[in-house]
């Protein structure tokens, strides 16, 4: 067989497929080789979900499974150049847990006792209400922010000003144009 007829012959079952996967089995099974992605015992297409098994770290395994006829096809895989990799390092959960934090009593310990109950809880309660406050960073300075901002007001004064002495010189060339009809006809 010559390679345009070798090449057809595999390119016809998916071709026939999507009309006919009973078709396209049958014409996969006529070739003389099977392709890998088509199921040995009817032809068919293997379908795409692979899975990996694994049974030892050393050996593994991808077993594809055909839609028609339900046969199972295993692909054992080397293991390559996994031994020239260092197995990953698993953190553990205790580096990362939050410290807990030391709550301490405001009172001394023979006035904590002889308070009520709800008297203490209201007490508790008002000690685990901490307030976060980030770190004060140099830039976070109330004067330099009142710079800033003392900055930016009179940068904006000054273009509204600008702005209302051109409208000003705007109105009064306007006013000093005669407008109307004899105006425009002057102009011709």
């Amino acid at each position: 067989m010559d390679a345009a007829t070798a090449k057809f012959a595999l390119a016809l079952p998916y071709a026939l497929y999507p009309a006919s996967p009973q078709l396209a089995a049958l014409h996969a099974s006529r070739t003389s080789a099977i392709p890998p992605h088509a199921c040995p015992r009817c032809g068919s297409c293997l379908s795409l979900s692979t899975t990996v098994a694994r049974g030892k770290q050393s050996s593994r395994a991808i077993i594809r499974s055909c839609s028609v006829c339900g046969e199972a096809s295993s692909t054992t895989l080397g293991t390559g150049n996994v031994a020239a990799f260092p197995p990953r390092k698993r953190s553990s959960r205790r580096l990362h847990a939050p410290t807990p934090l030391s709550v301490t009593n405001p009172l001394p310990p023979e006035e904590a006792t002889v308070l009520p109950t709800n008297t203490k809880t209201s007490i508790m309660k008002a000690t685990l209400s901490v307030q976060v406050e980030p770190p004060k960073t140099p830039n976070d300075n109330p004067s330099s922010h009142r710079l800033n901002t003392k900055k930016k007001k009179s940068a904006l004064q000054e273009m509204l000003q600008r702005n209302r002495e051109k409208e000003k010189q705007r109105t009064s060339i306007d006013e000093a144009r005669p407008g109307g009809l004899s105006a425009f006809l002057s102009t011709l």
